[in-house]
């Protein structure tokens, strides 16, 4: 079982992967995606914006000058980047002639980020929590993944608080395993396309094509980290999310319900698509509007008068890929279909870190 901690610039995602020979299959994931390397930039900018305006007698914020914020940031980034192999360093933060000098220390850092990387955490042990009943034994290795997982805080604290299945977080090129995973993943899937070709070829002639060298084909089992709906209505003029494909649901995923019309004889039905991050499929089957975020909004056109409390068959399917299907239906005679691309899905390069683990055991 493999954990992959995942903190880029700009998101994080953390997930639980079992990796039997050649297939993966992805047991639970999470994160925020609005959460990532930049916060830890912005918070050592507030920062040294404080000490700076406590030397001048100002009170700029990062809202204050558009220079002023886009400065502090790459100032901070760059420091941060020292602090990862340097435990002090010194800032310079000029602006309108002034300028302060800032002595940074990584644990003062560490301080003022103290609670962008609990979020981390909180997320990484709610997946555990999660994981424990969806055939998860332990963990057996760590990979971390993604530029800012370079921060020594990372590590350090992924390593306390794992501390009970005995085993330290690997940091291995956190940058290029996205790339060598997702191409061991390209070529996997071409010496699988080749081989289709090559066994439904009717003529004779075509060439046998050659895996690499202890090639196995690798075969992703993936999930879903969002969950997905549509709007009703409560019964008192309220509109709710009913939550058809829920977070953690294996892919390629199909769910088929029935609504019903709200009125006699209306025009259209309201056709909406919610992304949420609840995970309970008990407990979160319908839950208020304003827990979920809309990523669609149509309408099923409606030709002929139906009465109220006509049915009305809905159908979500979401692919691998991530592409989600809706289709709706009235007696076969009224349809509406859509498609929209998704986030809460873990691509291929998403994977690739575990991908690249395989790629030791598969490639010379």
């Amino acid at each position: 079982m493999i954990m992959v901690y995942d903190l880029g610039g700009g998101t994080f995602d953390v997930t639980i992967i079992r990796v039997d020979g050649g297939t993966i299959k992805v047991i639970a994931t999470g994160g925020d995606h609005k959460l990532g390397g930049v916060d830890w930039d912005t918070a050592l900018a507030e920062y040294m914006l404080v000490k700076y305006n406590e030397e001048h007698d100002t009170s700029y914020t990062l809202d204050s000058d558009d220079h002023l914020k886009n400065s502090l940031l790459l100032e901070a980034e760059q420091k941060k980047k020292i602090l990862t192999a340097k435990s002090q360093v010194r800032a310079n933060v000029t602006f309108n002639g002034l300028s302060t000098k800032v002595e940074i220390t990584r644990e003062l850092f560490d301080q003022l980020t103290e609670g962008k990387l609990n979020d981390t955490i909180d997320k990484t042990l709610e997946l555990i929590e999660i994981s424990k009943g969806k055939d998860f034994e332990k963990i057996d290795e760590v990979l971390l993944v993604g530029g800012s997982s370079r921060m020594p805080q990372i590590k350090k604290r992924i390593d306390a608080e794992l501390s009970e299945f005995g085993i330290a977080a690997r940091l291995d090129d956190p940058d290029e395993c996205v790339a060598k995973g997702a191409a061991i993943f390209a070529i996997n899937e071409a010496f699988a396309v080749a081989m289709d070709e090559y066994e439904n070829d009717d003529t004779g002639d075509a060439e046998k094509p050659k895996p690499i060298s202890n090639s196995t084909r690798t075969r992703i089992v993936n999930v879903t980290s969002k969950t997905y709906g549509t709007d009703m209505s409560d019964g008192n003029g309220n509109t709710v999310v009913k939550n058809l494909i829920f977070a953690n649901t294996a892919l390629p995923a199909k769910a088929i319900e029935t609504f019903t019309t709200g009125a006699d004889g209306q025009n259209a039905v309201p056709m909406k698509v919610y992304e949420s991050d609840v995970t309970d499929p008990e407990q979160d089957k319908i839950i208020q509007e304003r827990f979920a975020d809309q990523l669609e909004d149509k309408e099923l056109l409606l030709s002929k008068w139906y009465p109220k409390g006509h049915p009305i068959q809905v159908v979500f399917e979401i692919d691998n890929e991530g592409i989600l299907s809706v289709h709706a239906e009235v007696d076969e005679i009224d349809t509406i279909d859509f498609k929209l691309t998704i986030k809460g899905v873990k691509d291929e390069e998403q994977l690739a870190a575990a991908q690249a683990e395989i790629e030791k055991l598969n490639v010379e």
